[in-house]
């Protein structure tokens, strides 16, 4: 994400108060991580929005009343913050 905010394909205001955790594979789908749910409380505790896998979504709901992005691709996610 970080490198997609250098690049100018995603703005640097939709991210800020972002915590972003995944893996993304060489097609450009984010796969599922350990430490969701660890992630998700620490982004609540901070008043931040959660950026995380689709597979992991329901996990991150468990934690936070916070916004959760779960995207399925590096793609949707750019979509969604467009």
């Amino acid at each position: 994400v970080a490198l997609m905010v250098a690049m100018g394909v995603i703005a640097q205001e939709d991210v800020t108060d972002s915590l972003v955790i995944g893996e993304l594979s060489l097609d450009g789908m984010i796969a599922p991580v350990a430490g969701v749910l660890s992630a998700a409380l620490h982004a609540s505790s901070q008043q931040m929005s959660l950026i995380c896998p689709q597979h992991n979504g329901s996990e991150a709901q468990w934690a936070t009343t916070g916004d959760i992005i779960a995207s399925p691709s590096l793609m949707a996610l750019v979509h969604h913050l467009k």
